[in-house]
């Protein structure tokens, strides 16, 4: 029946009164190790230090030394480190010229405002 979209507010109700019963706390506690799909939602500032988050690394730190997300692909040996986003039209130049592009033909594109580089 959850699949009705007609049926799902019907559905929904009761499901969001019962939640209504407990605590956020008291549903983790009585959840936290049944065979079910379960985890409670927290603000954005608790993230940081969530057990899981901190085994796997998850946390990261900006050049401007701010925390960050990281990945939570790991590949085993790559020894990847992510770092700062480049600027917008930083690698313009270079990329075009790896995939065989001649200066005289990027400074055209350039000219005509077709790709931009970074200022």
């Amino acid at each position: 029946q959850q699949r009705d979209r007609q049926r799902q507010p019907d559905l929904a109700k009761p499901v969001a009164d019962l939640f209504k019963t407990k605590t956020a706390d008291e549903w983790a506690a009585m959840l936290e190790d049944a065979d079910c799909c379960f985890a409670p939602v927290i603000a954005p500032g608790q993230l940081l230090d969530e057990p899981q988050i901190q085994a796997r690394g998850m946390v990261g730190v900006s050049a401007n030394g701010l925390p960050r997300m990281r990945s939570p692909i790991r590949l085993s040996g790559d020894g990847f480190e992510s770092g700062e986003a480049p600027a917008y039209g930083e690698h313009t130049r270079e990329t075009l010229a790896e995939i065989g592009y001649a200066a005289v033909e990027i400074e055209a594109l350039i000219d005509a405002g077709i790709i931009r580089q970074a200022p």
